[in-house]
């Protein structure tokens, strides 16, 4: 990656904004139930989708959460069908996310390949094959190697709370899960299974932070 190479990437965003809006801009997480670290992209429950847009009638950053509300494949059925709903009335131009490229979209795509035809997630399966999916993590860890000439990728948690951000209207909710002595996938079930307000906040606050991000990088804040 060069400092070139970001430049670009940020001004493709920049065009399709320009042209088509923040509308058609959406930001996507899943929450899932990791009980091992051998279960990632394994077929593993996704318990919640959120996503987060910034609606331009109403000059605001607009959240919707998708909650499975028990284990087994048939919550997890009513979650991602309420996601392709959304996604297919929102039609997405631009799909971000925070690795979303390394995790959730690929664990979307495992889920689909094992649905049978006549109930295929045909919007997801659509914009998530033609809208443009640049990865959070990586514009963040170019812009953060402009600013500070450090190039890495970060955690989101260490991402929110950077200096360089510290001015950003964020939600900065990664802590929710930061519990003593808990690792942070047993955190989230426990959020998750309790139904809190806490378990809300943490999906919105990721979505929402990565947009804010976003929009602060292309002049939209």
């Amino acid at each position: 990656m060069t400092a070139n190479d970001h430049r670009i990437y940020l001004s493709i965003l920049n065009d399709m904004v320009s042209r088509f809006g923040w509308d058609r801009v959406l930001s996507l997480d899943l929450e899932t139930l990791i009980r091992n670290q051998e279960d990632f992209l394994t077929g593993e429950q996704i318990i919640a989708c959120s996503v987060a847009y910034y609606s331009s009638a109403e000059s605001t950053i607009r959240t919707e959460i998708f909650i499975s509300s028990g284990e087994g494949s048939q919550f997890e059925d009513e979650v991602l069908l309420q996601l392709d709903a959304f996604v297919g009335g929102f039609k997405p131009l631009v799909i971000i996310g925070y690795n979303h490229t390394g995790y959730d979209i690929p664990l979307l795509r495992l889920k689909m390949v094992r649905r049978s035809y006549s109930r295929q997630l045909w919007n997801l399966k659509y914009y998530l094959s033609t809208a443009y999916c640049p990865d959070m993590m990586y514009i963040i860890a170019g812009d953060l190697y402009e600013r500070t000439g450090d190039y890495k990728t970060r955690k989101l948690s260490e991402v929110v709370i950077h200096q360089e951000y510290s001015n950003l209207p964020l939600m900065r909710t990664k802590s929710l899960a930061a519990v003593t002595g808990m690792p942070v996938n047993r955190a989230i079930e426990d959020m998750w299974k309790k139904n809190t307000k806490d378990f809300r906040d943490y999906c919105k606050g990721d979505v929402h932070d990565i947009l804010v991000i976003l929009m602060s990088l292309l002049g939209g804040i």
